[in-house]
């Protein structure tokens, strides 16, 4: 298992490729549990830089169902304020705000974490980033 987005869609193929074991990333798992839920197929996606240019959430959602609108988000200063543990803190809470304030009016009805440290900011991202 490759837990992290980044390097799953970075390195998944590769490693696929190398190993004689089965190798699963987080990026289709995350992909279908948000095909699932979303009722207007306009899904959301933060994640880190090289996550989101990779754009491995927009080709798996698409491989899955065309339809489908894929709007992605760098959110490069969420892995620092929680591995600062101040994700809890007044700054993190405007981070959060500034950052997701290009969605905030982008229809989306499902936001894809695509980084393991930003469930810790869920917390927020859900009462401020809507």
């Amino acid at each position: 298992m490759i837990a992290c987005n980044t390097a799953t869609a970075a390195a998944l193929d590769i490693v696929k490729s190398q190993l004689p074991i089965p190798v699963v990333g987080v990026i289709l798992p995350g992909s279908r549990a948000a095909l699932k839920v979303t009722k207007n197929k306009h899904l959301g996606v933060i994640a880190t830089e090289g996550t989101v240019r990779s754009d491995a959430y927009a080709r798996t959602i698409h491989q899955k169902d065309a339809a489908v609108k894929v709007t992605s988000l760098a959110a490069p200063k969420f892995v620092p304020v929680v591995e600062s543990n101040e994700y809890r803190s007044p700054i993190a809470k405007r981070i959060v705000m500034e950052t997701l304030a290009p969605l905030k009016h982008a229809g989306l009805d499902t936001l894809i974490l695509g980084c393991t440290h930003y469930p810790l900011l869920r917390p927020l991202i859900q009462r401020d980033g809507r």
